[in-house]
């Protein structure tokens, strides 16, 4: 059921009562829409590329965003509106300095991501006009066997600001065809735990760094927490990762493995029971151990000092969380 993306969304008014959610005020947002540029992807040694020179900071830096509510989210002031809220100013922030952002979720009616692809459009450069070659604002990657539910209209009339890439059942860890026949739950499990690692592969191939901000330690589909998979596969990949206790949850848990804790002892690094299971009757779990990077290694490379990524670890309030991240990604920017 698709649906068309509305043109009203939240006015930037900050929410009262809660700690740490209004550092930053977007305000509202104008709606500008450019005239009818081509737009396209391209992956230079995983770099978002566009032909022109700009003076912008994050000019040719696209941020991987993974964030989400958890369980212990509401007990340190966020709720799920509020998360929310720290994603579009996360983006807001980016663009604002001509990066671009990349996302692994999925379009629903109360969700974000209506709202970021208005922030894109408000963001993208009026260069888009002259300069056909320019990427996307915003990049969208949507799991096999998912689809988008953004209509075909407004793929095309946003193609200028939005990318969606629908991955297609992954080749590689597919379970055997008899497998199918004889246990057709764990067959599914097992071909959608696959396709979500590729989907992060994919991911973490195309974006310049990632930042990691909540999410939940249990539940997930894939063989860790989602949050947890696509940080590894960033680092696996050689990118910059910044991590955030913020929003708790995950990353939280993410912090602790950096702080020495043994993974065997963080939830958010155990499958579910149905996925533990179907892992280990197809052999899964032998190729798809924890990467043999050193954890304390996690966020190493990432433009912050240490103390820096201890005053990300701990940050109470998202405008330093931004400051921070702003400040390791045109570090970064710089030395290349």
């Amino acid at each position: 059921n698709n649906y068309r993306i509305s043109r009203s969304f939240n006015d930037g008014r900050r929410p009262s009562g809660r700690r740490g959610v209004g550092s930053i005020d977007v305000g509202k947002i104008a709606y500008h829409h450019a005239a009818d540029p081509s737009s396209g992807l391209r992956d230079t040694a995983g770099i978002l590329m566009t032909d022109n020179h700009s003076t912008r900071p994050l000019e040719h830096v696209a941020l991987g965003i993974s964030a989400s509510e958890n369980d212990g989210a509401n007990d340190l002031g966020f709720t799920k509106r509020e998360v929310n809220r720290c994603v579009r100013e996360v983006a807001s922030a980016v663009m604002t300095q001509g990066g671009s952002v990349v996302f692994g979720h999925d379009w629903r009616p109360d969700g974000v991501m209506s709202e970021l692809l208005h922030l894109a459009i408000a963001h993208h450069s009026s260069d888009a006009i002259t300069t056909p070659s320019r990427c996307a604002s915003m990049v969208n990657f949507v799991p096999w066997p998912s689809k988008t539910t953004v209509s075909a209209d407004d793929r095309h009339q946003y193609r200028d600001v939005l990318h969606i890439i629908e991955m297609e059942r992954p080749d590689g860890y597919r379970a055997p065809s008899d497998y199918a026949e004889n246990g057709p739950e764990q067959f599914d499990i097992v071909n959608r735990l696959a396709a979500l690692t590729e989907m992060r592969q994919k991911m973490a191939k195309l974006t310049s760094a990632r930042l990691c901000m909540g999410g939940r330690v249990s539940g997930s589909g894939g063989r860790y927490s989602g949050i947890v998979e696509e940080a590894l596969l960033t680092r696996e990949a050689g990118k910059p990762l910044f991590l955030t206790g913020l929003l708790g949850g995950a990353t939280s848990q993410l912090i602790d493995a950096c702080h020495g804790t043994p993974v065997s002892k963080l939830q958010a690094f155990q499958p579910r029971p149905d996925v533990a299971q179907a892992m280990h009757t197809t052999g899964l779990h032998k190729e798809w151990d924890v990467p043999n990077f050193g954890l304390n290694q996690l966020v190493e490379g990432n433009g912050l000092t240490r103390e820096e990524n201890d005053q990300l670890f701990e940050a109470k309030h998202l405008g330093d969380v931004i400051g921070l991240v702003l400040k390791g990604l045109a570090t970064l920017r710089k030395a290349r």
